[in-house]
């Protein structure tokens, strides 16, 4: 049965989705440096590598998010903290 809490629930959800694909979208358009600034000085290259990559993969599969979060997951605990502070919507 729908109601208007329903409603205001799916409207929220398709918000939190938009805002992280255009974060996404974003991110891809910059080089790894431009990526690497977003993130704090001492995380590892490495490390801001592999999210590059996850990112730029999300955007040209147009993964979904369960997807990405699966992907985050799979680099580590420092990661899914960094990718936090990315993707803010993102529910690790």
């Amino acid at each position: 049965m729908e109601n208007r809490f329903t409603d205001t629930a799916r409207m929220a959800m398709n918000e939190v989705r938009d805002s992280v694909s255009t974060d996404i979208s974003r991110f891809v358009s910059m080089d790894e440096n431009e990526f690497a600034g977003l993130l704090p000085a001492t995380t590892d290259r490495g490390m801001v590598r592999a999210l590059k990559e996850v990112v730029d993969k999300a955007a040209v599969t147009n993964m979904s998010q369960a997807q990405i979060v699966e992907n985050v997951r799979k680099l580590g605990q420092p990661a899914v903290e960094l990718i936090g502070l990315l993707l803010p919507g993102l529910r690790m």
